[in-house]
């Protein structure tokens, strides 16, 4: 950096060249491995889904059905399994079999739009997080839930049972440190907060890395240039340490 100019002044000069593009570089936390992912995200719903572009007309189709299918889940498990997703392929066309289908969904996994698990369900992955945040929240507005810590949308996380705001169990344990949340109270409304008050996937363990942890992205997909630096428990924006693409 030159001068006195922090990341976060960086990332505020990028935003706005970017936001006559109807873009931004966000980041948030993976769920399940805290690692932070930055990218550079579309803020216009009707052009979320052109990240997707290495996928086939079908494939798009198809993916959009499963998120679709996972943030209207009746029971805020934002899951999905294999059985459910791949009968979400029917009509699409009838080139696109369910063996496509099957394939389709293990690549979603790998390029971390989705999340796999080895019980055979699957859940939103960081990149579909970051990229269709904004489609996300205009929607599915009475289906997303926000962090009350980071704002971040979470489908993995624990509610309040007197206000109902929600935290990532990411957020819940830095907030309360030693992770004793039986003990601790909501910040919201400062009654008791209980930790079996959760939602999200059951599953807490991917079945699979996502693509952006692995060492050998493709080449394929520079959609989103993505990067990520070591946790900090402190509130100030720090530089990436290291650079991945999709």
């Amino acid at each position: 950096m030159d001068g006195d100019k922090s990341f976060e002044d960086v990332v505020q000069t990028m935003n706005s060249l970017l936001k006559p593009l109807l873009l931004a570089f966000r980041c948030r936390k993976d769920e399940f491995s805290g690692e932070t992912i930055w990218a550079v995200v579309n803020t216009k719903s009707d052009e979320l889904f052109k990240s997707a572009t290495p996928y086939t007309p079908s494939e798009i189709v198809f993916l959009k059905r499963i998120i679709d299918h996972i943030m209207s889940s009746s029971n805020d498990t934002y899951c999905i399994n294999q059985h459910e997703a791949t009968r979400l392929s029917k009509d699409i066309l009838t080139t696109f079999t369910y063996k496509a289908a099957e394939s389709a969904l293990e690549t979603f996994a790998n390029d971390d739009w989705l999340v796999s698990f080895s019980s055979g369900k699957y859940t939103l992955g960081t990149r579909a997080l970051l990229d269709l945040d904004t489609y996300l929240r205009d929607q599915f507005p009475n289906d997303t839930r926000e962090c009350y810590m980071c704002k971040d949308i979470c489908i993995m996380g624990e509610m309040c049972n007197n206000c109902d705001i929600s935290m990532h169990k990411l957020c819940i344990n830095r907030l309360f440190k030693n992770g004793t949340v039986r003990r601790a109270a909501c910040p919201s409304c400062n009654e008791p907060w209980e930790s079996i008050n959760s939602f999200g996937p059951t599953d807490v363990i991917p079945d699979r890395k996502p693509r952006s942890a692995r060492s050998s992205p493709s080449a394929d997909n520079k959609n989103l240039g993505n990067v990520e630096y070591e946790d900090d428990d402190s509130n100030e924006i720090q530089p990436p340490r290291k650079i991945r693409h999709y």
